[in-house]
């Protein structure tokens, strides 16, 4: 009986090595073809495991990754009879995992949709900071004329020591992977809304504030972008600019220098990583260099009316000229806003 176990188990082993090289071929291909993302930064950042592992004599489970990872709960008959599942785990630098891509998605039973990424239980949100390559550390190092960090010493630790190092925040794992892979300085959100917090843990409003995980580096005024995906649906590029705003003002106000990167999310670039994919790696240096300041952007939003803004003063005059000069500040910037009058903005 032993021998028949024993066989079984070993075949079932080789069946499940198979899925899983397959399932993590797919996933590299994704991740290095499909999101831009250098082998070597993939392979510090993405660990393939199944959902269980067996003793391959007795076919015992041995080890539950996903779950371990996941902080789920293990049934140990719960899995029987069903088919093995797999995960891509984003790894953070300090062994923590972040995030996780499994082979079979979750359903949404309220959305009704299939779950891309799954996150751990009961860590809140959290800043992804996967391990930086030697390599890229020497170039971000090099770039902004600072001594390179060793080895052995925490990548995410000396970037909150060197505020002069701008930061990209966007929102996924791959995004940030494919950043970092060509000399950028991002860290992923779990969303458009992950930088901050504006309910407590039951689910009552509070004031917003940012999450720990962005405060340890949103200090000496350091500029920090915000490269959000491009969406082309009109209710979903409202709720991304208006996440914009609550993040990027809660940023300002640590005396951070923000700026809104933007791009033609068309034909497939919807994130950053599409559009170098796409586009090349040129087309995302374009799109930073011309990243507009939060305050013009908030001024651009507001006179589009996606932003929530009462004017300050409303006109019935044709003739701007016979205004009182009083009623206007001495200092600042000024929008004036018309169906028929252009924008003109006076520092």
């Amino acid at each position: 009986m032993s021998s028949r176990i024993a066989k079984s188990s070993h075949e079932l082993q080789n069946c499940s090595n198979s899925s899983i090289e397959k399932f993590a071929d797919k996933i590299h291909a994704e991740f290095v073809d499909g999101s831009g993302i250098d082998v070597e930064t993939y392979n510090l950042a993405i660990e393939i495991v199944p959902d269980l592992e067996l003793d391959p004599h007795t076919g015992e489970v041995i080890g539950t990754p996903i779950h371990d990872a996941l902080n789920w709960r293990y049934t140990r008959f719960g899995h029987q009879a069903q088919e093995n599942i797999y995960a891509a785990l984003f790894k953070n630098e300090d062994g923590s995992y972040w995030q996780s891509k499994l082979s079979k998605p979750r359903i949404d039973k309220k959305k009704g949709k299939e779950q891309k990424y799954q996150t751990p239980k009961g860590v809140g949100l959290r800043a992804y900071r996967p391990t930086v390559s030697r390599q890229i550390r020497r170039q971000i190092a090099s770039y902004f004329g600072i001594e390179v960090p060793p080895p052995f010493e925490s990548f995410w630790d000396w970037l909150e020591d060197h505020p002069e190092i701008p930061i990209i925040f966007t929102e996924g794992g791959k995004k940030a992977l494919c950043l970092l892979s060509h000399g950028y300085v991002a860290i992923a959100l779990y969303g458009v809304n992950g930088g901050y917090r504006s309910k407590d843990d039951y689910g009552f409003p509070v004031k917003p504030y940012l999450i720990p995980d962005v405060v340890r580096f949103a200090k000496g005024g350091r500029e920090i972008s915000l490269a959000f995906d491009q969406d082309e649906s009109l209710k979903a590029k409202r709720q991304v600019k208006q996440a914009l705003n609550k993040f990027g003002s809660l940023l300002s106000a640590t005396g951070c220098l923000v700026k809104i990167i933007r791009w033609n999310g068309a034909k497939g670039a919807k994130g950053a990583d599409d559009l170098i994919v796409l586009q090349g790696a040129d087309a995302f240096d374009h799109a930073y260099e011309k990243a507009m300041p939060l305050n013009h952007w908030q001024i651009l939003q507001r006179l589009e009316g996606q932003l929530t803004y009462p004017a300050n003063i409303k006109l019935t005059t044709a003739d701007l000229s016979s205004l009182e000069i009083a009623n206007f500040p001495d200092e600042g910037i000024i929008g004036i806003h018309s169906n028929t009058v252009q924008l003109r903005l006076k520092d």
